[in-house]
């Protein structure tokens, strides 16, 4: 991947649920969504430095949450991803008619929009959050 360093929305390392063991570099859509990502799958109060990042989403997901939990999880996530500022809009919608169940995020940056889709059942999630 070509690591664009003038991208207004910067450049990082590689790093979806752990760094990259090759220190790869990423940039613009694909470096967001990695960040997007991340925080939907960190817990909160994991990241020593900010403890408000993250909402583990899937861990939600996957204890047994009320019809009512569940319906509240995209503003929950649309909120955890206003959180970085380089996120100008964030809507997500939750699609329990498919199997996995599956939640889209519309994200809008100054780099332009781009849509994150992940994939929700008890085995995608574990994989997702680096469990086995």
């Amino acid at each position: 991947m070509i690591v664009d360093y003038s991208d207004p929305l910067g450049a990082d390392l590689s790093c979806v649920d752990d760094l990259d063991p090759g220190m790869a570099e990423v940039s613009g859509v694909a470096m967001m969504g990695e960040a997007a990502h991340r925080r939907v799958n960190t817990p909160r109060g994991a990241v020593i430095d900010d403890p408000n990042y993250g909402i583990d989403v899937f861990d939600f997901l996957n204890a047994e949450a009320t019809p009512a939990e569940v319906a509240q999880v995209p503003g929950l996530i649309d909120q955890e991803q206003l959180k970085d500022q380089r996120i100008q809009s964030s809507e997500t919608t939750f699609d329990t008619t498919v199997t996995p169940n599956t939640l889209t995020t519309l994200l809008a940056t100054a780099a332009g929009p781009f849509t994150l889709t992940q994939p929700v059942s008890a085995i995608t999630a574990a994989i997702l959050a680096g469990g086995t």
